[in-house]
Order: C-alpha cells, then structure tokens, then sequence
C-alpha cells in the first residue's frame, strides 16, 4: 500500500530529554479506502520503549485514504526522549497500523516486517 522512500533526521545523537525531529516520506503504492495511523518508536537494545509519537500522516491532515498513486507524502514527527533513558544505543523504528483493524501494516521493502528501522540514535546523560 505504500513505501518509505527516505527520511530526514536532526540528530543521531541526543540527550536524554530531548527531542528528535524526524520526516518520513512515504509514497502511495495504491489506492486504500482504510486511514493508517504512522508510529515512530525509540527502542533501547533490550527493545525498551524510551521515546514515541503516532498520528495519522501530516498531523493527521492528510489520512491515507486521500493518498494518489504515486504520490510522495512529507510526515513530520517529533520524538521526546524520556528523560530517565539511559546512556546509550538505541533503534528508532517506523511503520503504519490500523486502529480499526488493529493490525501493523507489512511494508514491502523491509522482507515482510512491519516497521522500518532508521539509523541508530546515541543517547547520551542529560545536561
């Protein structure tokens, strides 16, 4: 239904507390008549979550539904990392699910995962 084709990321190395300003730009593969809510997760290595921010796409401006064939869509999302994180490596991962359905949506470059990883954040002691 539709792809990840990029991304923009301030900073891969952050302060516990702080925020991490990501873009996602996804591209309609097809028509859907369902609206996706996108998820955005921080993970520790021991897959702890440390930070998140779902919505549906644009800040829900845009539901999915709207989409076109083709078209590429700019999400923004910020991520508030918990100030209590501890120093460290940690995974930021996206993806899309239904709220209706309750189900994560497989995205096709990814071999039948249903989230994408970004490049790893360092968190570091707060200041």
């Amino acid at each position: 239904i539709v792809e990840v084709i990029g991304y923009d990321l301030d900073a891969t190395s952050v302060n516990a507390g702080d925020k991490i300003d990501l873009t996602l730009y996804w591209r309609a593969l097809q028509k859907t008549g369902d609206d996706y809510t996108v998820f955005t997760q921080l993970l520790s290595e021991k897959q702890s979550l440390y930070g998140q921010h779902d919505s549906q796409p644009v800040g829900a401006y845009y539901p999915t539904h709207l989409w076109d064939i083709g078209e590429v869509i700019a999400d923004k999302h910020v991520i508030l990392v918990r100030a209590d994180a501890p120093p460290g490596r940690y995974s930021l991962v996206t993806g899309m699910y239904s709220l209706v359905k309750n189900i994560r949506l497989t995205l096709l470059d990814q071999n039948g995962q249903n989230y994408i990883s970004i490049p790893d954040i360092i968190v570091n002691a707060p200041k």
